[in-house]
């Protein structure tokens, strides 16, 4: 069976009719599908109108494939309603999958205490990261960024809260255990300390994680 995982699309108010073509293929060719956290952004807009916006053409796809939906910090489970059932069969934190050889351990990542936690709970940190203004113009930098600069420059910044959560972690799992987790928008796959990251599906870049039908782990990049 061909599990698919992925995680932070984040979806808003402004459709992306590409980003909505490649999911739907995504989706359709998966005998699984896991959504590891950040399925919608919730600063920028509530559940009912998400349900209701073009996005919503992906239900019945991900329905289809018994999507299991992992809850993240942007779509909290307080954020939503019983309506996640148009989309997915089972609501939870985590997730775990055993292999013959492999044993993993899928949660969203917010959970761990990394460095931008710790400025998002000062006061300033509170109000800037919850204002609709202020994140749409942080988006709308990233966008910039990504599509016009350096596309994995933003990724090479993020890689050290990958690290940051490889040293939490570390010593903690059993030896046949892999943490998969999102959060970060830094995919990666790194077996030797027993951790790997969905990356994100945001501004022409997609990355996600496959659990082929072997037990293995892959990480796949594309654009669109």
């Amino acid at each position: 069976m061909k599990t698919v995982i992925f995680s932070d699309t984040h979806f808003d108010p402004w459709f992306e009719p590409k980003k909505y073509a490649y999911l739907a293929r995504l989706i359709q060719q998966a005998d699984q599908v896991i959504i590891n956290g950040d399925l919608w952004e919730s600063i920028l807009w509530t559940f009912d109108e998400f349900i209701k916006s073009p996005w919503s053409g992906l239900f019945s796809l991900l329905k289809a494939k018994k999507t299991i939906y992992i809850y993240g910090n942007h779509d909290a489970i307080k954020f939503s309603d019983e309506r996640v059932q148009l989309f997915s069969t089972r609501q939870v934190t985590e997730w775990k999958i055993q292999t013959e050889n492999k044993h993993y351990l899928i949660q969203h990542g917010d959970q761990y205490d990394l460095t931008f936690h710790k400025w998002s709970r000062h006061p300033i940190g509170k109000i800037l990261a919850h204002n609709p203004l202020i994140v749409r113009g942080m988006l709308l930098t990233e966008k910039f960024c990504m599509r016009w600069l350096d596309i994995h420059y933003s990724q090479n910044q993020l890689q050290k809260f990958n690290q940051e959560i490889k040293q939490e972690i570390s010593g903690l799992l059993a030896p046949q255990e892999i943490l998969i987790t999102g959060h970060t928008h830094s995919a990666e796959i790194d077996e030797a300390h027993q951790f790997a990251n969905s990356g994100f599906i945001r501004n022409g870049l997609a990355q996600y994680l496959e659990i082929d039908v072997a037990g293995a782990l892959i990480l796949h990049e594309d654009r669109y």
